[in-house]
């Protein structure tokens, strides 16, 4: 009797430190462990970014945090102390009101904020974006209407089978040609054609950052660039899921300086999609944690078979997750991308071309449906705010 009476208070003991050790972990769950919290609140998105239409001289700025906080903004990067502008919001969503905008004006405003702890960001978070002019200033365009063999580009380059250059007028597999445009209308145009068979083909033309200077300047402001193209498809285009086959409007590189390598393709590549659909992807490598495991987007419209079209391309070129990519077929949003990191902070030399891209040289996946493919490119502009409008 005394043994089982005993029993019951050891059982009994048991429970309640049990319980006890539940609920204090409770406790540190719900935040009860103030001390531990050396963490700054970060901001994961904000807005507005882009272009804004011309004629705006105000703008509600937003920026969204991770946990309830105090922030704060300024025209300068400094501490969060020092900024001169508060946002009104201490939850986390936090709203401001910016005046005095001017029309073909960027603005970068630098966000930091502080929780209840007293933790202040040591890093800005950047509110980039410009406000249109009358017209966009066309920085840069190709010459396809003049007499340049290589169209203005830089990277111009054709393989057939892949590792093998050959000429531009290369009949037997790959060609990147200046022809008369295949429609009525006169002028000239770009002809990107393609065989693609178990050797692999591949033609390229792109800008070089540091060659073409004029894009490379625009593409590294922090507004970012916008690069526009007109294309025609004579008929729609099939890669049968084939995952070594594209066709980019832009594959983007973030590359080293002095050599011109150590590419990283955490940048984007804006490709056709290959189901067939005609809609673009934007397709990542490199690590994902540069996208914050977003994965691939694709496009809320088809592009036209049949006839040119416009499209056109906004990308930031940063090295931290607050960039923006926007893409607009014929003046319609189809592509929205936001909050990605599209370089390695070592690299200063950006690179985007346009690409198509066989299967590679001994592989046996099918070709492009219909084979040969064509497709046509003319009136490439590059530009520091939205050209088409």
């Amino acid at each position: 009797m005394h043994m089982a009476g005993l029993g019951r208070r050891l059982r009994s003991r048991s429970v309640l430190t049990a319980l006890a050790g539940v609920l204090g972990a409770c406790g540190a769950q719900s935040g009860g462990d103030v001390g531990s919290d050396v963490t700054p609140p970060a901001v994961v998105g904000g807005s507005p970014t882009g272009s804004l239409a011309q004629g705006t001289t105000s703008t509600t700025l937003t920026v969204v945090t991770d946990e309830p906080a105090t922030c704060k903004y300024d025209d300068a990067d400094v501490a969060y102390g020092s900024m001169a502008s508060a946002f009104s919001d201490s939850g986390t969503t936090h709203t401001a009101t910016r005046t005095g905008l001017a029309d073909g004006t960027s603005y970068t405003l630098y966000v930091r904020c502080v929780d209840a702890r007293g933790n202040a960001a040591t890093r800005s978070y950047p509110l980039t974006f410009r406000v249109a002019a009358g017209t966009a200033a066309i920085l840069w365009h190709d010459d396809i209407q003049g007499t340049s063999q290589l169209a203005g580009f830089d990277g111009f380059g054709i393989e057939h089978p892949i590792g093998s250059e050959v000429t531009g007028g290369d009949a037997a597999g790959a060609s990147l040609s200046r022809v008369p445009n295949p429609l009525p209308g006169g002028g000239f145009t770009l002809r990107h054609y393609g065989v693609f068979d178990t050797g692999g083909a591949r033609s390229q033309a792109g800008l070089y950052g540091d060659v073409n200077t004029v894009f490379g300047n625009q593409a590294t402001r922090p507004e970012g660039v916008w690069v526009a193209q007109e294309w025609y498809f004579p008929e729609a285009i099939d890669a049968g899921g084939d995952p070594w086959c594209w066709l980019s409007v832009w594959d983007w590189h973030s590359i080293d300086a002095e050599t011109r390598g150590n590419r990283w393709h955490t940048s984007p590549g804006l490709l056709v999609a290959r189901d067939g659909s005609m809609r673009l992807q934007l397709a990542w490598g490199g690590p994902a944690a540069a996208i914050n495991g977003d994965g691939e987007v694709t496009s809320t419209i088809a592009m036209p078979v049949g006839r040119w079209f416009d499209i056109e391309m906004h990308y930031q070129w940063v090295d931290s997750p607050t960039g923006t990519i926007q893409v607009w077929i014929d003046g319609q949003m189809a592509l929205e991308q936001r909050n990605v990191q599209t370089r390695a902070s070592s690299h200063g030399v950006i690179e985007t071309y346009a690409k198509f891209y066989g299967s590679t040289q001994g592989d046996t996946h099918g070709p492009w449906v219909p084979t040969p493919t064509v497709k046509y490119t003319r009136k490439v502009r590059v530009a520091g705010e939205r050209i088409w409008r």
